[in-house]
């Protein structure tokens, strides 16, 4: 068995996909992982360079060619497929620092713990690391078994730093959701609610490329367009909370999911405080805001948010004025981003 399934998601990424996979075809760990390119219907190059990589590496590399279904798709094919003892998602047009994988893998093959937890680097296109998130591991004990009751920010748990173990993916018959942005908290959860165990390396593994975000998802134009996917996903980060609920979810991870949500339901309401029109900012507000009261325990866990609750306690003035003070921090914000 490989140590490690690493599941790419590739769609039209023909100009990174070549450095993904130079990245995972390091000598000193190459035999010990199975690495799934699923694209997820490329128009462009991606199938040809990908290909030609399982031809030099054929028990290593694999490539599924599949019809376009989204990010949440090609996890679930991932999944459907693996056969490593661990599995991760790696984007297509990120990559691995090798020096730091090889640690990875060396460690990951002798542990037995459900969820590992690595660190990832954001990085630009000419491979120049600028951000990193060390402050959140900081006072993680490296190579130990941790208790889910350790209070860590939940932004620990991350699409980028974690694998799990593969097993625990197929007996569970977990399913993100398709055709849809933003799911990377779908599986999130799911890994956190699975596991029964989590152990961090100090790695920093995972080498996040950051774009232009008038290209991606999260830009403004972006969000606003594909709000209905946001909302969602939101909500069903709720229903499967619920269902999580039925079998007991531990108080400690359920505080860790419920964080996460929190998010996730934060950021629905900012994308409605972006609307051009203040009427369609209020009117899908209040709309989202009756379609959370039919997960109580959800409703009042997020009101203890401080955003959340403002704007929720009195709401159409709360929200007219809130609309505005955030736009002008966008605003001041992306004036001192260009600079």
């Amino acid at each position: 068995m490989k140590t490690l399934t690493v599941s790419i998601a590739a769609y039209n990424v023909e100009n990174y996909i070549e450095e993904t996979l130079q990245s995972l075809c390091d000598t000193r760990y190459i035999n010990d992982i199975e690495v799934l390119i699923i694209d997820d219907g490329s128009k462009d190059n991606t199938g040809n360079i990908s290909m030609k990589y399982q031809e030099m590496y054929p028990d290593s590399i694999h490539y599924i060619k599949k019809e376009n279904g989204g990010h949440g798709s090609t996890i679930n094919k991932g999944i459907e497929l693996a056969t490593g003892k661990y599995f991760r998602v790696l984007d297509g047009d990120d990559y691995v620092d090798c020096d730091n994988f090889y640690s990875y893998i060396e460690k990951l093959k002798k542990c037995d713990l459900d969820l590992v937890i690595t660190n990832y680097c954001w990085v630009d296109n000419s491979r120049n690391k600028f951000k990193h998130n060390h402050k959140i591991f900081d006072e993680l004990q490296t190579n130990t078994e941790l208790e889910f009751n350790q209070k860590y920010d939940s932004s620990l748990f991350g699409l980028s730093t974690l694998s799990i173990k593969t097993n625990l993916l197929k007996e569970s018959n977990l399913k993100i959701t398709e055709k849809c942005f933003y799911v990377d908290v779908e599986f999130l959860i799911w890994a956190i609610y699975l596991s029964k165990t989590y152990t961090y390396f100090n790695d920093e593994v995972y080498m996040y490329r950051c774009v232009s975000t008038n290209q991606n998802s999260v830009s403004k134009k972006n969000m606003i367009r594909n709000i209905d996917m946001q909302k969602k996903v939101a909500l069903k980060l709720c229903t499967l909370f619920e269902e999580f609920q039925k079998n007991n979810i531990d108080e400690d991870k359920k505080k860790i999911i419920l964080d996460r949500i929190t998010m996730s339901i934060g950021a629905v309401y900012r994308t409605y405080l972006l609307f051009d029109s203040y009427g369609e900012c209020k009117k899908n507000i209040l709309k989202f805001n009756e379609d959370l009261t039919a997960f109580k325990e959800i409703y009042d866990y997020t009101s203890k948010n401080l955003f959340i609750s403002f704007l929720r306690f009195n709401k159409s003035f709360n929200i007219f004025i809130f609309r505005m003070i955030y736009n002008i921090y966008l605003k001041i914000k992306n004036i001192f981003t260009k600079r």
